[in-house]
């Protein structure tokens, strides 16, 4: 009899069925029967004798169970299909036909790479099996074998794929025009917008990608790129219509081609340098118009025209000021403790009929100070910080230095 089941993983070389056969490994089956083994040398025959022959054929129809698309062949090799031929023991099928494709019910015809493209055309065809993809599918299916119809592409290109709720818009790195619905939670989208939106995905390099983002119901577009790890911030695309929001005082700004803002009176922009109208002397003196700078032209009288600070009292003593103190009998004076080259003080004060009693304390020591007040004389005191001497190990220090000039009041 042949074994109703001879597996291919099962298949012996010649030695080692003829080892197997002398160790008599067959001996229990040999005693009732002959075997039929798979070699690779094809089918044979192990008579009860032992003896072996080879380039057995077998009669099959008793182990296919539908016989009208099973023969038998040489070697029992089971061809498949309606007279196909084998080659090297490989086992043909039946191919399908593009009417039995469509029909989608035969079960006992096969798909190979002949007839592939029809298939997968034939499967995305019907309105049902489309309606059941989604656009990212049926686009993809379009680029590989221009299965998708014309209204179906048309749909994806104007309308987008819908982004849904709860979504992270630093996913969307697949080229393409995506939407999202008014209210959604999106997370990484530029500030807190809630209205309906549309974002388009651009590829510049292998990389490197930019989403721009339009904000439903207005002009409004932002922008960024992808450099391939990190997505950069959203920055605000400005047109001249919108040129008012970023500008706070529109009466000196106008817009010119390309972009260019002139700031002043019809200036003239060049080579991408914004023009401006310089303060006048009046302006500056004034101190109050904020529209106008400071440029070069007008430096030198910008920083004359700025006045010391004028105190009349004594409260915490602040550098670069002059105190007007009026007449004075009792004056005492506490400077800082430390300063800077080019810093300095003025004390004005009248020492009447009682004459003034002066103190000035300073931490650091006060260099050329000798000044004892004496009745009805006007004192001008001025003090700055520099170099009053040398330490011990030869570094230079630092502190108040003294003068004062004395007006007779009579004068």
């Amino acid at each position: 009899m042949i074994l109703e089941s001879i597996q291919f993983s099962n298949i012996y070389t010649i030695t080692d069925l003829q080892s197997k056969l002398d160790s008599g490994y067959f001996d229990e089956f040999l005693t009732e029967f002959s075997i039929y083994i798979m070699t690779e040398k094809g089918l044979v025959k192990i008579n009860q004798d032992k003896t072996i022959n080879y380039n057995v054929s077998v009669d099959l129809s008793n182990y296919v169970k539908n016989t009208d698309i099973a023969t038998r062949d040489k070697l029992g090799i089971i061809k498949v299909g309606n007279g196909l031929d084998i080659n090297n023991g490989y086992i043909y099928t039946v191919l399908a036909t593009n009417a039995k494709i469509d029909d989608k019910s035969d079960k006992s015809l096969v798909i190979t790479p002949s007839n592939l493209n029809y298939a997968v055309k034939s499967a995305l065809s019907g309105k049902i099996n489309i309606d059941d993809m989604t656009k990212e599918e049926q686009l993809k299916a379009r680029n590989v074998i221009g299965a998708i119809s014309e209204s179906a592409l048309d749909d994806y290109i104007h309308n987008g794929i819908e982004i849904p709720t709860n979504s992270d818009l630093n996913t969307y790195q697949n080229e393409g025009l995506y939407y999202g619905l008014a209210d959604s939670t999106i997370t990484n989208k530029p500030e807190d917008l809630d209205s309906a939106f549309g974002l388009q995905v651009i590829r510049v390099a292998s990389t490197m990608k930019y989403q721009l983002y339009y904000v439903g119901g207005s002009t409004k577009i932002y922008i960024r790129i992808f450099n391939g790890t990190d997505w950069s911030n959203w920055e605000t695309l400005i047109f001249n219509s919108n040129l008012t929001n970023y500008v706070k005082n529109t009466d000196y700004v106008t817009s010119t081609k390309f972009g260019i803002m002139k700031v002043g009176n019809g200036l003239v922009s060049a080579n991408g340098v914004v023009n401006v109208t310089s303060a006048t002397s009046q302006m500056i003196d004034n101190k109050t118009n904020g529209n106008y700078p400071i440029t070069p032209a007008c430096l030198n009288y910008a920083v004359r025209s700025v006045y010391p600070e004028i105190k009349t009292t004594i409260d915490t003593i602040k550098v670069n000021t002059i105190y007007d103190l009026g007449e004075q009998t009792n004056l005492s004076i506490t400077l800082p403790t430390t300063g800077k080259l080019g810093d300095w003080l003025q004390f004005d004060f009248l020492s009447g009929p009682t004459k003034t009693t002066l103190e000035i304390n300073a931490e650091s020591g006060i260099l050329g100070f000798d000044l004892i007040p004496e009745s009805n004389y006007i004192y001008t005191m001025y003090l700055d910080w520099g170099m009053i001497g040398k330490n011990t190990d030869d570094s230079i220090n630092y502190g108040w230095r003294f003068n004062y000039s004395e007006y007779p009041l009579n004068s």
